[in-house]
């Protein structure tokens, strides 16, 4: 959802870098292990902050945040993986 909402938002500043910091963060090698993605979601949070972007995008952002939260505590306290 988030990448949609910035690749439909029309623009902002930083879009394309948002877009190429997201590609990145879902890429096979990131993916296979996640404490890479916080970090870079975190880049996105301020690429999209500082570009002023759309409230849908920073909305996307925050529940994908809470989610990373969760899936984060969840690797930690043996949960997960």
């Amino acid at each position: 959802m988030l990448r949609d909402s910035i690749a439909e938002s029309g623009g902002f500043d930083g879009a394309d870098r948002a877009l190429f910091h997201i590609d990145e963060a879902t890429s096979w090698e990131v993916v296979r292990r996640l404490e890479q993605m916080p970090p870079l979601l975190l880049l996105v949070r301020n690429i999209c902050t500082q570009g002023k972007a759309p409230r849908e995008v920073m909305e996307n952002l925050e529940i994908l945040s809470e989610l990373m939260d969760e899936i984060q505590t969840d690797i930690r306290a043996g949960k997960l993986l």
